[in-house]
């Protein structure tokens, strides 16, 4: 039987100590799933952006790493969006995006509510997995 939730935060690898994935209610976890179909170079981007975000919690970088809302951030290269929340461990990452080639907007205010209700739910429910 299932137990009420299933948010769950793992670590994005042994190399980082605060940047989380979060994995959902039905088993996807949906930023590792973006950061697997990114192409080499892109995905060495973002590993450069996480990884400065992981060595400084207190990192803000107008073009790369950004505040969108009360708790939703956003990773960004020059194509690609990473959503995450920030926690007292660090940023969980929810889900990732291309950016649209005729979109010069940020991301979608549906996919930052989106984020916000993780962040909330995750700061009752949440289990962090080591």
């Amino acid at each position: 039987m299932k137990a009420k939730s299933e948010l769950r935060a793992h670590r994005l690898s042994e190399h980082f100590t605060h940047v989380w994935l979060l994995t959902s209610d039905d088993d996807r976890c949906r930023s590792e799933e973006f950061l697997r179909g990114l192409e080499l170079a892109d995905f060495t981007k973002m590993l450069v952006v996480l990884k400065r975000a992981d060595t400084d919690v207190t990192y803000r970088h107008a073009e790369r790493f950004k505040k969108l809302s009360h708790s939703v951030f956003e990773f960004k290269t020059h194509r690609h969006r990473l959503l995450c929340f920030k926690t007292a461990r660090g940023f969980v990452l929810t889900d990732g995006m291309k950016k649209q080639k005729s979109s010069r907007t940020r991301v979608s205010d549906a996919a930052v509510e989106s984020t916000g209700r993780l962040a909330s739910r995750f700061a009752k429910e949440g289990i962090y997995v080591e």
